[in-house]
């Protein structure tokens, strides 16, 4: 890598500064005349957000284009001036996932019967396999060597050589997207020629696939390389964290870590729920297991903001009838807020508890 290169990352828990930090390196950059930035976010929504705090930090800035992991493989096509190939649409995907589904199932479900639930988990399973390099073939190899093979998984092998077929004549998926989005980068390392700076923000980095066309942007970036990831430093397998240690793998970083900024409510529950293993010196320079090595910590992970509300039900109810006192019992979200609190009040298994939860919603 040239000396005039850099490789620039700036991470910390959520609630730091460290995106703010990435943000200033950026228009440092921009106010030395960098005109082709390419900005990859991790949605829709952090894309507007990238956007409205460059123009709070400045007025205009040229040559910005803030794209997704989703509509990167549109951006690359663009830049190698290729015709990016139709999108497969989401209800005609729905519609071959269920037919194909119903035919591998050999009539187990009548025309009437609803397996809509059934399909959109299937798609969703053979997505993540698709990420993460499998294919029909492979998947009904390792069944047939397996002998705890439900019929459950084979339907779903025969389901997805089937889709493998048909798919491509209605378009593409995201998962052959970025595939193809790895293959044009591996064939046309030049398709970055003239970009001037690379900005990466807390990209989900646990498929392979997701991982294969970030480093293969990183490795072959002309211009310099600015990323910034939050992280939740009380949980090691969290899916942020996981991301970090894949991003850290990718080159060789000048890394600034940021800390929770003093006085901050996140930086005291930070330090409550303080790795097990932390250990505190008692003065006399022996060291000596601190109060919140005590503390045990539970991920629930569930689908959707009221499915996460109905499982912290539960367990907050479940922990009153073993006497924990009410005012002991904090409900933590990792955003909006406002949200949660409006679906405890509104959730039946929420009734008996909310008038005093709800308010104490975080």
């Amino acid at each position: 890598m040239p000396e005039s290169q850099h490789r620039l990352l700036f991470t910390g828990p959520f609630h730091a500064d460290h995106r703010s930090r990435a943000l200033d390196a950026l228009c440092a950059q921009a106010d030395t005349g960098a005109r082709d930035i390419l900005y990859i976010v991790a949605s829709s929504a952090a894309r507007r957000r990238a956007i409205g705090d460059l123009l709070a930090r400045r007025e205009a800035v040229f040559g910005l284009r803030v794209v997704t992991l989703h509509s990167l493989p549109g951006e690359l096509a663009r830049r190698a001036h290729l015709k990016e190939p139709e999108h497969l649409d989401e209800v005609i995907d729905e519609l071959l996932v269920e037919r194909e589904l119903r035919a591998a199932a050999g009539g187990r479900f009548a025309g009437a019967t609803p397996v809509r639930g059934l399909a959109s988990k299937a798609a969703s399973t053979i997505d993540l396999l698709e990420r993460n390099g499998g294919t029909p073939a492979e998947l009904e190899a390792f069944l047939n060597r397996t002998d705890h093979a439900g019929d459950g998984a084979r339907v779903i092998t025969q389901a997805w050589a089937r889709l493998a077929l048909k798919r491509p004549r209605h378009g593409r998926t995201d998962a052959a997207a970025l595939i193809d989005a790895v293959e044009l980068l591996r064939e046309h390392p030049d398709v970055l020629s003239g970009l001037d700076v690379l900005v990466l923000e807390d990209l989900a980095l646990l498929s392979r696939i997701e991982r294969s066309v970030v480093c293969s942007l990183v490795s072959i970036a002309p211009g310099h390389v600015i990323a910034s990831h939050g992280y939740i430093t009380q949980l090691p397998t969290a899916p942020s964290t996981r991301s970090l240690r894949a991003l850290r793998e990718m080159a060789i970083w000048d890394e600034t870590e940021y800390s929770a900024p003093d006085g901050h409510r996140a930086d005291h529950l930070a330090r409550l729920f303080a790795p097990a293993d932390a250990m505190a010196s008692n003065g006399n320079g022996a060291h000596e297991p601190t109060a919140a090595s005590t503390v045990r910590i539970t991920r629930l992970e569930s689908t959707g903001d009221l499915g996460e509300v109905r499982s912290a039900a539960r367990v907050v109810r479940r922990h009153l009838d073993e006497g924990v006192a009410p005012e002991q019992i904090a409900l933590v979200a990792h955003g909006g807020a406002a949200r949660y609190r409006q679906l405890v009040r509104e959730t039946d298994s929420w009734l008996a508890i909310s008038r005093w939860l709800g308010e104490r919603v975080m």
